[in-house]
């Protein structure tokens, strides 16, 4: 959240006062046949005409006007109220939206008494005719996982045959508010927070956008898989588009807790996020003078937009490039090379990782020498470590990021793999066969050798330790 609000934030019109109005999605059909299905529910704010009948009605739009003919149709069992565009309103129906727009549909009374049609507009037309005030949005949605959660309903919303219509989710909401903001161009960067997303099983709820994410990305960022959200022909009202494309301002975030009450990721999941453990707490200073629960420093609004231009990477915000990986590999080859040899000491134990993790190790260290992401990480702290380069704190923190996360199991599992991993962390740049060799050695000898990747070894070294203590390690 501070992150997100650290950023410049959407912005959008406050209508002064809500009417009541009719929302619908354009579908592909309606332009073609200059016609659309009004819904049931919406019934309380016009007079329909009787069933199996129709009427003539006023329609208004940009300006101009003409009579139009409102039907109350019964096919096949189904009942519909569709009103069909004639002249005029039919031509500029089908030059002005385009599916996946949204059209407000507003009643028109003469007096209190007498309905007498609609006026029709567009989105942005009806709330600046509504006035009000710009107002400051929110580029950030947050969610708080729930147990019961065993599909992608919760998060995608869900087609209701009684009422047919769509029940949205403000997650869906949200999410195309940051799809339709890179349609426009717009460089703001979008972040969902998932609260305790292991409380139910992430590949239950999430399951459809890790196979859209997997899908890869075209050139323009979309994934190359749309997420496809189903519902009936006849569905009515305000209605999601029936594929969406990711777009790739959008950043996925959640909290974990890892206890007895929760689930274990799967490596589909681990394979692709990045994993940070958050475990260490400094009392120096805290609490901080002055700052209330949850309040963000402001920053000047220069600064917001050079921090978002580097953030976003100039707007084409986070994505695997082949061609970036390739040119980054062939400037430090020793990077492939580091990874191939601890995936051959991995192979044995079933633990080797594939192209996807070393594609995402690769970018994150392009992105990290590119914005110096660690020229002031050499600090107090990693003094202890001895003389280590920019590049080597980089490559740590991503191996403790995407490869640790994959370890858990028993310490018939895990001892014999984790110490080779220790003996790759003591130089990844030594062949195999030149490398000291952990397998025999005990915990306090492991923790006397001196290591070019610290904070992995580090950390393997507390897995190792709860493997002689518990028999199992996470």
């Amino acid at each position: 959240q501070h992150m997100a609000r650290a950023l410049p934030q959407p912005m959008f019109r406050a209508p002064a006062e809500q009417s009541e109005v009719i929302t619908i999605t354009v579908q592909p059909y309606m332009p073609k046949y200059s016609r659309f299905i009004i819904p049931k529910s919406a019934i309380p704010l016009y007079e329909p005409p009787p069933e199996g009948e129709s009427k003539e009605l006023l329609i208004k739009y940009d300006g101009a006007e003409n009579y139009c003919k409102l039907a109350y149709n019964v096919y096949r069992s189904t009942n519909y109220i569709e009103l069909y565009l004639r002249e005029g309103a039919g031509q500029w129906f089908r030059a002005t939206f385009k599916p996946e727009d949204l059209m407000i549909v507003e009643p028109l009374w003469e007096g209190e008494e007498k309905f007498i049609g609609f006026r029709l507009h567009t989105e942005a037309h009806y709330q600046a005719q509504q006035g009000g005030t710009v107002q400051e949005g929110e580029n950030w949605h947050f969610a708080a996982v729930r147990p019961d959660w065993r599909d992608s309903k919760s998060l995608l919303g869900y087609y209701n045959p009684l009422s047919e219509t769509y029940e949205w989710t403000p997650f869906l909401r949200f999410l195309l508010r940051g799809r339709n903001s890179y349609r426009r161009g717009e460089q703001f960067a979008w972040f969902i927070i998932l609260d305790e997303m292991n409380l139910a099983h992430v590949e239950y709820y999430f399951a459809d956008l890790l196979s859209v994410l997997e899908s890869g990305r075209d050139e323009e960022g979309w994934t190359k898989e749309p997420l496809k959200l189903d519902y009936a022909d006849g569905a009515e009202g305000d209605l999601p588009p029936r594929e969406i494309r990711l777009p790739p301002n959008l950043y996925i975030v959640g909290t974990v807790n890892v206890d007895e009450t929760t689930h274990a990721f799967s490596p589909k999941v681990l394979d692709r996020a990045f994993t940070l453990e958050l475990t260490e707490a400094d009392f120096d200073g805290y609490p901080p003078a002055g700052v209330a629960d949850g309040d963000a420093p402001g920053l000047p609004a220069p600064v917001e937009q050079t921090l978002l231009r580097q953030f976003s990477n100039d707007g084409r915000f986070v994505r695997i490039d082949k061609t970036s990986i390739a040119n980054f590999v062939a400037i430090h080859p020793e990077v492939r090379t580091r990874l191939q040899r601890l995936n051959k000491r991995l192979r044995p134990y079933g633990l080797h990782f594939g192209y996807r993790v070393f594609d995402e190790i690769v970018t994150f260290l392009d992105h990290a020498e590119e914005n110096g992401i660690y020229e002031n990480a050499l600090d107090e702290e990693d003094a202890m470590y001895g003389q280590l380069s920019e590049a080597d704190l980089a490559f740590d923190a991503a191996v403790l990021m995407k490869l640790l996360p994959r370890f858990h199991g028993s310490r018939g599992q895990l001892e014999a793999p984790l110490k080779e991993v220790l003996a790759w962390c003591v130089d990844p740049d030594q062949p195999d066969n030149d490398n000291v060799s952990a397998a025999g050695a005990s915990l306090e000898k492991l923790r006397a050798l001196s290591y070019q990747l610290p904070h992995t070894a580090e950390r393997v070294q507390r897995m190792l330790w709860q493997l002689y203590m518990t028999g199992f390690a996470t």
